[in-house]
């Protein structure tokens, strides 16, 4: 979205219009300009981190609430979400096994953190 600054772009204009056209304020006055598309090359490596990612969403969406909630008292301490903290320890490989078991009356909630193998 452009903001403008008087009638038809007259004075001053910033923003984008579409996804090319660029308007924009230098030192040297008002600046048009067409921005280049980014090419998405792929790699075999970009391939293979968009895989973790998207093996780490799916591990955390399965996750039950429950481990989801004992897992934010272990977030209490780190300045980022349970959610951030899970995607990068999923994705660095400390997290090998989560599970959920239940003994007696009491939920207990277990982590295993450590390189998977």
């Amino acid at each position: 979205m452009v903001k403008i600054k008087g009638p038809l772009m007259s004075e001053r204009a910033s923003g984008i219009i579409g996804e090319r056209l660029v308007f924009s304020v230098r030192k040297s006055g008002q600046q048009a300009r067409f921005q280049k598309a980014q090419k998405d090359k792929v790699t075999q490596k970009r391939t293979d981190e968009r895989t973790k990612y998207t093996q780490a969403v799916n591990a955390w969406n399965n996750l039950d609430t429950d481990i989801k909630v004992a897992l934010q008292q272990t977030c209490a301490k780190k300045r980022m979400t349970c959610y951030n903290y899970f995607i990068q320890q999923y994705i660095l490989g400390n997290i090998s096994v989560i599970g959920f078991s239940i003994y007696g009356a009491r939920d207990y909630s277990y982590f295993i953190f450590g390189k998977t193998t």
